[in-house]
């Protein structure tokens, strides 16, 4: 069985959300914080891989033509390889708490 090709190095499209996805230049070098973040350098580590971060301030919209802006648009123009607004996109969906309270009864 051959085995499936990974990039060295990705793209990584980023909405800027402050404690979420959040890049500050420090010292010369960007620093990433936030929960995406986090993920994606666990990702990065555990596949190997480095990367390049691109960010808008905008999640994007489609356009009657068909195109996107965004981070949409930067995965679909080819400028960014992937999109990192998974836990945005679960909690933008979420209706309901994550919790709930329950009582317990013994």
């Amino acid at each position: 069985m051959q085995s499936l090709y990974f990039p060295t190095k990705l793209k990584v499209a980023g909405l800027i959300i402050r404690s979420i996805f959040d890049p500050r230049k420090v010292n010369n070098k960007i620093v990433i914080e936030g929960a995406n973040a986090k993920l994606l350098d666990c990702l990065a580590e555990k596949l190997n891989f480095e990367f390049e971060i691109l960010t808008t301030l905008i999640g994007g919209s489609r356009h009657s033509n068909g195109t996107w802006s965004g981070v949409i648009g930067l995965v679909q123009k080819g400028e960014a390889d992937i999109r990192l607004e998974i836990l945005v996109f679960f909690l933008k969906n979420v209706s309901k708490p994550l919790i709930s309270a329950t009582r317990m009864v013994p």
